[in-house]
């Protein structure tokens, strides 16, 4: 799905309007579903969001950015007053999503028994140049993956990844989806 980010003075808000970690790895997801979250705490409830390739837009050009020593975050989003460039803004966020279908709670009454096990994220970043008003356009995908790999899904023929087209409304070119039982 796509939006459109604004700000009215990079300068001011490169950090908070286009940070690349503020949707990914700054992110705390909880491994299973719980009707009602009364505590931060215990920290072992809960999942980061691990960054997977990264890759730099310029123009039409990607080019992949070696995260070094830091492989499990993305690149901090930074204003340069000597480019006047907010560096690292976040443009695409294609997040992974594993789950463990057999584990999870016991109780049946609950929406999902599953825990999820992993999260990574596929990302885009770019330079943003501009002191005053500003507008990106940003993408977000999900995907789950299952560790498990459902009889009942190969024997209906539907054991590979899908995207959604989206809502409200169908992104053009996409497929709209449907199954059966």
């Amino acid at each position: 799905n796509k939006c459109i980010r604004e700000t009215k003075s990079v300068t001011n808000n490169c950090a908070t309007a286009f940070n690349a970690r503020k949707y990914t790895t700054d992110l705390l997801i909880v491994k299973n579903f719980q009707a009602e979250i009364t505590s931060l705490s215990p920290l072992s409830q809960y999942l980061t969001v691990t960054a997977g390739t990264v890759r730099k837009k310029s123009g039409n050009t990607y080019t992949a950015v070696d995260l070094g020593e830091n492989v499990t975050q993305l690149p901090v989003t930074t204003w340069n007053a000597t480019t006047n460039l907010c560096e690292n803004a976040l443009v695409e966020a294609h997040f992974h999503v594993t789950y463990d279908p057999t584990t999870g709670a016991a109780d049946v009454s609950k929406e999902s028994g599953s825990v999820i096990t992993a999260i990574t994220v596929d990302a885009v970043i770019m330079d943003v140049s501009a002191t005053g008003h500003a507008a990106i356009e940003q993408e977000f995908l999900v995907d789950y993956r299952s560790t498990e790999t459902p009889s009942s899904s190969i024997d209906n023929n539907n054991n590979y990844n899908t995207s959604r087209s989206g809502n409200p409304g169908y992104i053009q070119a996409r497929p709209v989806l449907a199954g059966k039982k």
